[in-house]
């Protein structure tokens, strides 16, 4: 008996333990402070977990600018796990500008208290704060072909904010012009042509960010010139990566 009670307290703490009215945290797994289940606090003093309906890259990124890592590029699971309750959530919209889930939308209340969307028992989110606040050292805007035969072919990876970064074929859609320019600040004079591949034989890039998107128009004459997205999440779903093959003109039959 004194087993059981002192296991109920126990638990009891992790769910009551002092926090302060939307406090979030990561509850402790694998002994790291970057890593857990996203909970937040409740006017009750009580740790309520996230419901993990629609979450995506952008509700991972606020909550860890929320819980004060900076520079973080953050990798998010859905289904995480049972907790006592769920409290907040599920998001419809959430800007990464934003530095609190407070700021995203939610959907009805119909949502939060269905078990359909938001069961306590395996709805919630467990996020793992990357801090990448040391780079690469690359210049922004520069790209490269990785895993080719040879250095006319390869996965693109483009350099944002010092950092290589992914495309996934999941992201976006990469145009023919888009791939055209890449091959332009490779050194391929225009009109050059480039075969966009996303069959994934050029292998898949480890542990790096994703950008969102990078889009050129005939006006712009290399990627540096060209509409670049916002650093994106770590993924653990993209299977095959943008690749693309550079001819020039005068060798394209």
């Amino acid at each position: 008996i004194f087993f059981w009670l002192a296991f109920v307290f126990a638990n009891v703490l992790e769910i009551s333990g002092s926090c302060s009215n939307g406090e979030p945290r990561l509850f402790k797994q694998a002994q790291s402070q970057y890593y857990g289940m996203l909970q937040i606090c409740n006017n009750t003093e009580m740790w309520e977990a996230v419901c993990d309906h629609s979450w995506q890259c952008n509700e991972a990124i606020v909550a860890c600018k929320q819980l004060g890592f900076t520079n973080s590029i953050p990798e998010y699971t859905n289904n995480f796990g049972p907790w006592d309750s769920i409290g907040f959530g599920p998001y419809s919209s959430c800007s990464t500008s934003y530095t609190s889930l407070f700021d995203c939308s939610v959907y009805a209340s119909s949502y939060l208290n269905s078990y359909t969307y938001c069961n306590p028992n395996r709805d919630t989110v467990g996020i793992k704060c990357n801090n990448y606040s040391i780079t690469d050292n690359c210049p922004t805007g520069n790209v490269k072909l990785v895993g080719g035969n040879t250095g006319s072919e390869g996965r693109v990876e483009y350099c944002h904010n010092g950092r290589w970064s992914a495309l996934c074929t999941t992201s976006y859609t990469m145009s023919q012009t888009t791939a055209s320019r890449i091959c332009s600040q490779l050194g391929y004079k225009q009109p050059n042509y480039a075969a966009i591949f996303t069959d994934g034989r050029f292998g898949t890039s480890i542990n790096i960010p994703h950008v969102s998107y990078i889009s050129c128009t005939r006006d712009h004459l290399n990627v540096r010139e060209c509409s670049v997205g916002e650093i994106s999440c770590l993924y653990n779903d993209c299977i095959n990566q943008y690749g693309i093959k550079c001819y020039d003109h005068e060798g394209c039959n």
